[in-house]
């Protein structure tokens, strides 16, 4: 697994287990555009899909529609890939990585974790992880679900 810069703060990571290989999966998660049909987290994803490939993900939230412009600083396909760029607090990095890893009968450990750093904790900071923790487990429940069903 990559490790997130030293000095990260905050770090959420989730993972399960998906009944697929990684190139199956890998085929779902780099045809970008269509994220927004298998989760309903992600409003679109576009970009150049590529290491340095600057990227734009709109994420649906309760309070509307939010846009987040990154670039991909780790890319190795069927493998891993990761994204960085200011977060939402001043002065924030964001290190998004969602990883693939083959495990025993075909199968593959997805994990998708989220660190910051340059921030504090606070109790804003600490309820926002909470809530991102809850999103990602959704969404990699959306993906096994899609993969499982569809390759």
């Amino acid at each position: 697994m990559y490790v997130l810069k030293d000095d990260n703060k905050i770090q959420v990571s989730t993972s399960l287990i998906i009944d697929a290989s990684p190139e199956n999966i890998w085929s779902v998660l780099s045809d970008i555009e269509n994220w927004k049909n298998w989760t309903q987290f992600i409003a679109s994803f576009t970009g150049d899909f590529i290491k340095g490939g600057r990227i734009k993900v709109v994420f649906n939230t309760p309070q509307g529609q939010v846009p987040f412009d990154r670039t991909l600083v780790i890319f190795e396909e069927n493998k891993v890939f990761c994204w960085e760029g200011n977060a939402m607090w001043p002065g924030a990095k964001d290190h998004h990585v969602l990883h693939l890893e083959a495990i025993e009968n075909g199968k593959t450990l997805f994990t998708h974790a989220d660190g910051f750093h340059g921030i504090e904790r606070t109790e804003q900071v600490t309820e926002a992880e909470k809530q991102m923790e809850g999103l990602y487990t959704l969404m990699n429940l959306e993906l096994k679900n899609y993969v499982e069903n569809t390759i």
